[in-house]
């Protein structure tokens, strides 16, 4: 009796949670403040699903009033269950992947991936979930591979389609952090070029200080050090990827010979 009353108030606010939502989730923004009437309604839905965990609608009802209200967490956690529940239809499959990446605070994490992975076999949801897979790549330091399944949505996608302008603008970065303008790595002084290439490597450490569990990026990022002449930060870098590891005979070489560079620099 709880779930009509709760569906009509989430139905007014949200519209129905099949339709589909705006294509990626740059751009989203929370709704304004949660009114009384939506409290409630989530109250009693809430208490409707404690009963009925099987109610398929009731949990994309929750998810999408959770995602309305910017409560990503919540709204993965409901998009879970309505997964489960749905036999992992695609379209709830990439909803799911879309909160979870929003509750990262837009990083794409393993199992929205794999949402993202299973979802893109589907054509209607093939664009959304080739989009976060390649970021995905663009996150892990695979530039090649992010540009390539960019520039591959971009050619196939309608030239009206709403997200084709988020596309195009990820193509220009991969191609920006890949192959600086030529014109303006010609003109720049060796200051602006070591800049270029810095921020490259900044960017590289910031996406592993928020994924720790990337051995392939600590040695990426060790490397680039190295380059940089930065022995100290290269060492502490492969010191990451040996954790990661600790049985990879070729990275416990290249790790020794890092820590003598950063002792000898030391001295």
């Amino acid at each position: 009796l709880l779930l009509p009353v709760a569906a009509a108030v989430l139905y007014a606010r949200l519209g129905a949670p099949a339709l589909p939502d705006q294509p990626f989730a740059e751009g989203r923004k929370a709704k304004p403040e949660p009114q009384i009437d939506m409290a409630q309604a989530l109250t009693r839905l809430g208490a409707h699903l404690k009963q009925h965990p099987e109610d398929l609608t009731g949990w994309l009802l929750q998810a999408r009033a959770e995602l309305g209200l910017g409560r990503y967490e919540a709204a993965a956690e409901a998009y879970a269950h309505a997964a489960r529940l749905s036999g992992r239809r695609p379209q709830i499959l990439a909803d799911w992947g879309e909160a979870q990446v929003l509750a990262a605070g837009g990083t794409v994490t393993p199992a929205a991936r794999e949402a993202f992975k299973d979802a893109a076999n589907d054509p209607e949801n093939a664009p959304r979930s080739r989009y976060y897979l390649a970021l995905a790549e663009m996150q892990h330091g695979n530039l090649e591979a992010a540009l390539e399944g960019w520039v591959a949505l971009a050619r196939e996608a309608p030239q009206d389609a709403a997200w084709l302008p988020l596309v195009r603008r990820r193509i220009a970065e991969a191609r920006a952090a890949l192959a600086p303008d030529p014109a303006a790595l010609a003109t720049a002084t060796p200051e602006a070029r070591a800049a270029m290439i810095r921020g490259m490597v900044e960017r590289l450490a910031a996406r592993l200080a928020q994924q720790p569990e990337d051995a392939d990026g600590w040695t990426r990022l060790g490397r680039s050090y190295t380059v940089l002449n930065e022995p100290e930060k290269a060492r502490e870098a492969y010191a990451h990827a040996l954790k990661l590891r600790p049985d990879d005979r070729a990275l416990q070489e290249t790790y020794a010979a890092a820590a003598a560079a950063a002792e000898k620099g030391a001295k």
